[in-house]
């Protein structure tokens, strides 16, 4: 009988703890120096308290490596190995321990995982067994008409012309244009009206939330009349008499109208200027469990009609901003940093802006940013919701501003969410300035944020929901007539990362 000597080296060497990205699992390897000249082959065995151990794979002869494919991350395994033959083993090698690192995610990594659930998300949006996009969103006449009705959207220009021929929006019963989208939470929607012509001083065009395309349902609107005249009008509940209230005179500058749907509530507000509003109208409206909302024409006593409309503001990613003029002037600026370290992707799919950055951040005297900006001048309204927030730091931050120029040390106004998750806006008066901040609540997942410029005057807005605002303060700052206003990242001093959807520039 020949036994397996002892002289097999008793030492084990960790070769490498490899992370699997996005995997709960990992792998040990490792390899040991074969002195014996007679063995069968070697038994692996790993053991979690270092104590009791259970064979976990074998190897022929002369092989000296091993891999455990089934190491958990995050958690420490002890290892020895023995040699075998027929006539029994040999004695262990010394035991070694390895601690499987937990997996690193990259911050552009992380939010890449985000974007592609959003992405899967999105390709559900079925109706009627239709894929609906922004260019294909279903339009119908409601009611009766004597003539083809006709929609059409402008990619280009972000604009939505409707035709409409019918008796309009009537006491019990309607005939008009609508182009909608279904939805299944509150909402909130601003349009501007650039053209609207009607046969009759009646004919109406505007935002509308309906319960169904049955022509005596019920529905609340904001319109905008042929003469000018902004009214509330509703209908409380399906076959009910319809209502109406106005909300501002006639006048040629009125082209503006906001929609807030909560729950079995609307808020119908007009403006002339897209800033200041008047009160809104609350009215019950009792929607149902699959209500409907989009743009629409109605005529009055047969006569044609046409408008074009424009959406400003919107929490539904289908009725999406037109971006007004700001349309074809976004850019990426790199903000006290290199061009290599930002950057900033669009993917058309989901309309979500992803950004990436290192450097230092908001700065007190000299910003090192991410700025994925577009140039305007005079009154300005951005707003945004935050899908995922990837920050490197507590220091990290993501959200909107303003800035007087590209200069790291231009005037300023942000509002973000920093790496507590809380509100914070920071505020930099003038040229070379030292930055101020303000943090407040701590924001939920998905929250949306607002900025709103009007001269020298910039407000602070936040709503979980798009829906319900509240302002957080307002600044004044020494502003040029042209500005920049944008999306904003910046880290605490690694890399970060944040996607942010863009729900109203204008």
């Amino acid at each position: 009988m020949k036994l397996l000597p002892d002289a097999l080296t008793r030492h084990v060497q960790i070769l490498a703890a490899l992370t699997l990205a996005h995997s709960a699992q990992a792998s040990v390897s490792l390899n040991w120096k074969d002195n014996s000249s007679n063995e069968d082959g070697f038994a692996i065995e790993r053991s979690i308290d270092g104590i009791h151990f259970q064979e976990i794979g074998r190897v022929p002869a002369d092989v000296d490596k091993f891999t455990d494919p089934n190491a958990t991350e995050g958690k420490t395994f002890h290892y020895r190995v023995r040699a075998f033959n027929a006539f029994g083993f040999s004695g262990y090698t010394d035991t070694i321990s390895a601690t499987v690192a937990a997996l690193v995610e990259s911050a552009s990594e992380t939010i890449d995982r985000t974007l592609q659930t959003v992405s899967e998300e999105s390709e559900k949006l079925l109706f009627n067994g239709q894929l609906l996009s922004a260019s294909s969103l279903p339009t119908t006449t409601v009611g009766s008409s004597t003539i083809q009705d006709a929609y059409q959207y402008y990619d280009s220009l972000g604009l939505h012309a409707l035709i409409s021929l019918g008796s309009g929006l009537g006491a019990r019963s309607d005939s008009f244009k609508f182009t909608y989208l279904p939805i299944e939470q509150d909402c909130q929607i601003v349009v501007r009206v650039p053209f609207h012509s009607g046969g009759s001083p009646e004919s109406a065009c505007g935002i509308m939330v309906r319960s169904s395309l049955a022509p005596d349902s019920a529905y609340g609107a904001a319109l905008l009349t042929a003469n000018g005249a902004a009214q509330a009008r509703w209908r409380p509940k399906n076959n009910d008499i319809s209502q109406t209230r106005e909300l501002l005179s006639s006048h040629p500058n009125t082209r503006y109208l906001k929609i807030r749907r909560r729950g079995s509530y609307c808020w119908l507000s007009a403006s002339r200027d897209g800033y200041d509003w008047s009160p809104s109208s609350k009215v019950p409206v009792a929607l149902g469990s699959t209500p409907l909302v989009g743009i629409f024409l109605a005529s009055s006593g047969n006569t044609n009609s046409i408008a074009v409309l424009e959406i400003l503001e919107s929490t539904e990613p289908l009725l999406a901003p037109s971006l007004s003029y700001y349309r074809a002037s976004g850019s990426q600026a790199a903000i006290g940093v290199e061009s290599s370290q930002v950057s900033s992707t669009l993917d058309q799919a989901t309309g979500l802006y992803k950004l990436t950055a290192q450097g230092r951040g908001f700065e007190q005297y000299h910003d090192q940013l991410n700025f994925y900006q577009w140039t305007g001048v005079g009154s300005c309204r951005i707003v945004a919701k935050i899908h995922a927030f990837v920050g490197d730091g507590t220091s990290a931050r993501t959200g909107l501003s303003l800035r007087a120029s590209l200069e790291p040390d231009s005037p300023i106004a942000a509002v973000t969410l920093n790496g507590y998750g809380k509100i914070e806006t920071l505020t930099r008066a003038g040229d070379g300035a030292k930055i101020t901040t303000l943090s407040g609540p701590e924001l939920p997942a998905g929250c949306y944020l607002a900025l709103e410029r009007q001269g020298n005057t910039v407000s602070y807005q936040w709503s979980p929901n798009g829906v319900d605002w509240n302002e957080f303060g307002t600044v004044t700052l020494d502003l040029p007539p042209i500005h920049h206003v944008g999306l904003t990242l910046g880290s605490h001093d690694g890399e970060s990362a944040s996607l942010i959807e863009l729900t109203g520039l204008y």
